[in-house]
């Protein structure tokens, strides 16, 4: 895998390059879910603020009749660029979001002092959203497919963490 950290390019910089809708150009994109754990909570609802959350993406690509130029991955202000090498048709983006960008989750009943059950689990779908932008180049044409994909994540209840420092904060 060949990543390097850089902005994503947005059609607004891309300059007269074409946004078309790429009919014979691929792009498709998996995401597997994030997990964190979190710490029991008074009963009603509560604003859980994740640490850091990695998530991973596998991309799939390939363009018709041109070579693929770059991939673009963006999550809340998190960016991620790749640059295939011939013959690639994939790759898994391991992306690390800080905490600050990820929205507070409501948790609900989940995870309730008294009633919380150590290791259980909560998946949400959704929590964030990564944006893919493929560009593909053919001499002097250029074609873009863009897609996004929502990001799921697993919370789990750890009711032995330490309450003085739980993974995940009110």
């Amino acid at each position: 895998m060949n990543g390097l950290l850089a902005p994503i390019l947005f059609a607004a910089g891309l300059g007269g390059i074409p946004l078309l809708p790429g009919a014979t150009d691929k792009l498709t994109v998996q995401a597997l879910e994030a997990v964190t754990q979190i710490a029991p909570h008074a009963a009603g609802e509560r604003k859980i603020h994740t640490p850091s959350l990695t998530f991973s993406l596998r991309v799939d690509f390939s363009c018709a009749n041109a070579a693929a130029a770059s991939l673009s991955v963006g999550i809340s202000d998190t960016h991620y660029r790749h640059v295939p090498h011939d013959g690639n048709a994939a790759f898994l983006a391991v992306i690390d979001v800080a905490a600050e960008q990820i929205a507070p989750i409501t948790a609900g009943n989940f995870c309730v002092v008294g009633s919380a059950e150590d290791g259980a689990t909560l998946l949400l779908h959704g929590v964030a959203n990564a944006q893919v932008a493929l560009r593909c180049t053919a001499g002097e044409q250029t074609t873009m497919r863009i897609t996004s994909t929502a990001l799921p994540l697993r919370l789990v209840c750890a009711a032995s963490v330490d309450q003085e420092r739980p993974a995940a904060s009110d």
